[in-house]
């Protein structure tokens, strides 16, 4: 018996024996391979982002041992947002809507290599944008010559900038 080394890599060891008896002897062996898989290593970025704009997260993973990467985003805080390709190494979703300030959203990426697993964590800063005003309630008009007419519109911001006006034919 004997208690196998710690290899930073697969290594061969091979093992002979040789049995005699009344003079006469037979020899065999053995080869042991002793793996260490080692865990995948992971690297994600922070991003920071508009508000409403298509956003894609992106990892990079390695395994030593050349075994084959599987990828698992979760969200872990933040307003919920729906991933697309969740189980790919570059997930992608709409940033949630922000009216002032700043929101932090942050994913989880967890890396498997046959077994060994790795995570990183991705921190997304979702910045308010600045949106279009709203106009609306024109009406087209008909009406007789020389006669004073009134044209109206409604407009609202969604941010609650204020509004300026400018009419022109």
């Amino acid at each position: 018996t004997f208690t196998s080394p710690n290899v930073p890599m697969a290594t061969t060891l091979e093992f002979e024996v040789t049995v005699t008896a009344n003079g006469l002897s037979a020899t065999d062996s053995v080869t042991v391979t002793v793996g260490a898989d080692r865990a995948p290593t992971v690297t994600a970025a922070n991003v920071s982002v508009a508000s409403r704009t298509p956003t894609t997260l992106t990892a990079i993973a390695n395994d030593a041992d050349g075994d084959a990467i599987t990828f698992a985003w979760t969200q872990t805080s933040g307003t919920t947002v729906t991933l697309t390709g969740a189980d790919t190494a570059s997930p992608s979703f709409t940033s949630p809507d922000v009216a002032s300030g700043s929101e932090t959203l942050v994913f989880n990426v967890v890396v498997t290599a046959n077994g060994p697993t790795a995570s990183a964590d991705v921190t997304v800063t979702v910045n308010a944008a600045n949106r279009r005003p709203v106009v609306s309630g024109l009406n087209d008009v008909t009406e007789n010559e020389r006669v004073a007419l009134t044209l109206t519109a409604t407009g609202m911001d969604p941010d609650a900038d204020a509004l300026t006006w400018q009419w022109t034919q």
